[in-house]
């Protein structure tokens, strides 16, 4: 198309440059001879054979629609290109933003699992050594052997190391640290148990119900029967 319409245009050139022309008339049939400026023969076009009389406008009418037809079917060629272009683009575009949909949609199907991070505790050292202390009383809580010789031995800290440390983190003495823990059960055995006195007495690990009445009145003011009493 490109290749025709060239040519075209080259014949319509040569046509439209100043011409004088010699025509004679034989039977029907214009032979037109073409000659340039100078009066000698075009040797590019040698005659021209039309089967009409007229004049060279008709000739100039004829190839400026022979042109104008053949830029009218290469624009509309080139015009079908670009529609063929563009829908191809938009169906790109439909199978992009489709592609992007289903992915978005497995994605809130499959709901991701994030790890929960369980929260560190930060434990002072007293607290600890609080803590292990506390066990240690209440592992052996009927025992009524266990004495501040026995825990630092546990804790692995001499005796004075650990009379020096527990009066300093809660104001106790090593004895008096063992005996609040037992006073501490029994009062919740007397709460809601249905043990004697005697019972709770050897069970938090006192030697006697004397001894364990004797420091259990010194701390409530009321004897562990009363407490009994009053609290169940």
């Amino acid at each position: 198309m490109k290749v025709l319409l060239l040519r075209i245009m080259v014949v319509s050139l040569l046509i439209m440059t100043p011409i004088t022309t010699q025509a004679t008339v034989q039977g029907g049939v214009c032979s037109l001879l073409l000659f340039n400026e100078h009066g000698t023969s075009n040797s590019s076009v040698n005659s021209v054979l039309c089967d009409f009389r007229g004049s060279t406008w008709v000739v100039h009418l004829l190839y400026t629609l022979i042109l104008l037809a053949a830029v009218y079917w290469y624009l509309r060629r080139e015009k079908r290109k670009l529609a063929q272009q563009e829908a191809l683009l938009q169906q790109e575009k439909e199978n992009v933003q489709s592609l992007l949909d289903t992915m978005q949609e497995t994605k809130e199907e499959k709901k991701l699992i994030e790890p929960k991070v369980r929260k560190e505790e930060i434990i002072s050292v007293d607290e600890k050594f609080v803590t292990d202390a506390t066990d240690y009383v209440e592992t052996n809580l009927s025992n009524s052997d266990i004495s501040v010789e026995t825990m630092a031995d546990a804790l692995g800290m001499s005796r004075v190391h650990l009379y020096k440390r527990l009066l300093a983190t809660t104001g106790l003495t090593p004895s008096e640290f063992i005996r609040n823990i037992r006073m501490a059960h029994a009062e919740q055995l007397l709460e809601k148990s249905q043990l004697s006195i005697s019972e709770v007495c050897y069970k938090v690990g006192f030697n006697s119900p004397r001894t364990f009445t004797k420091y259990f009145k010194e701390k409530h003011g009321i004897l562990p029967s009363q407490y009994k009493h009053d609290n169940q």
